[in-house]
């Protein structure tokens, strides 16, 4: 058998290492994002009946974090994105932790704060200065005003939640600011496109946590399943509830997720009268 330089030998075996920090779901294919210990970022497809297959690895959401190693594929140039697209059980490899010795820890995977949007959104740049959309998981903070009208409204609900909603976007813009470094666990993708992560201080400090037990966020439970630190922020949550933090101390408070699908309610009824 000819190695890589078509002399006799053994043939190079290609293999890929990082920690998977971030998953899309594509039809019948996951998609995976991979931050390799040689610093460059991947894309990891690989079809529903292949990772079916895959030891070790239960679910999308269960090897989040994870140490993995890929064998016997060669990066493609997709778009500028390196892709890797596994076709054998066997080319994904989750790790073990004793394995994992030779594979950066997260703590060593930082992305830069590029603005905070609101109490459970904001923007960061990866290493490779791409910008990256979040949405806080686990948590539901209230809604800021997005427009003029917004913020000249008259109705007491909407007047109510804005408020609600500045608080949490000051209290945030108080934990992390602009140019700060954080830590991502990237669990999903929402319907807008942005990464649904947890959102960790470089010391470790769970910023969703903070936001639940000061009473300005709720735990989100429609997507809890998501969360890896469920039981930090519930336990959070009922310790504000207990001590009528903030908006658990406010008896018109509407819970964010009913205030939007009101106000979704309103708008397609609005429009079905225009027509």
């Amino acid at each position: 058998m000819s190695g890589p330089d078509g002399k006799p030998g053994s043939p190079t075996q290609t293999e890929i290492s990082g920690k998977i920090n971030g998953w899309t779901k594509k039809g019948e294919v996951e998609s995976f994002k991979l931050l390799g210990e040689d610093k460059k970022i991947y894309e990891v497809i690989i079809p529903d009946n292949i990772f079916n297959k895959i030891p070790d690895a239960p679910n999308p959401i269960s090897i989040q974090g994870k140490n993995v190693k890929i064998i016997n594929i060669k990066p493609k140039k997709q778009g500028g994105i390196n892709q890797l697209t596994i076709t054998e059980p066997n080319q994904f490899i989750v790790l073990k932790d004793e394995q994992s010795n030779n594979v950066p820890k997260s703590s060593n995977l930082t992305y830069q704060v590029k603005q905070i949007n609101d109490g459970d959104t904001i923007a960061v740049t990866d290493t490779s200065n791409q910008e990256i959309r979040v949405r806080f998981a686990c948590v539901d903070t209230a809604e800021t005003p997005k427009s003029e009208s917004d913020n000249n409204t008259n109705n007491p609900t909407d007047k109510n939640q804005f408020s609600w909603g500045n608080k949490a976007k000051e209290r945030l813009e108080s934990i992390i600011k602009v140019g700060d470094q954080v830590k991502l666990n990237i669990v999903d993708t929402d319907r807008f496109g942005r990464k649904v992560a947890e959102v960790r201080l470089l010391d470790g400090t769970f910023v969703q946590q903070i936001l639940v037990k000061e009473g300005l966020a709720m735990v989100y439970r429609q997507y809890l399943k998501n969360c890896a630190s469920a039981s930090i922020v519930e336990q959070a949550e009922a310790e504000a509830k207990q001590q009528r933090l903030n908006i658990w101390g406010d008896s018109q408070f509407t819970a964010p997720w009913d205030w939007r699908s009101t106000k979704r309610s309103q708008s397609q009824k609005k429009s079905s009268n225009q027509i």
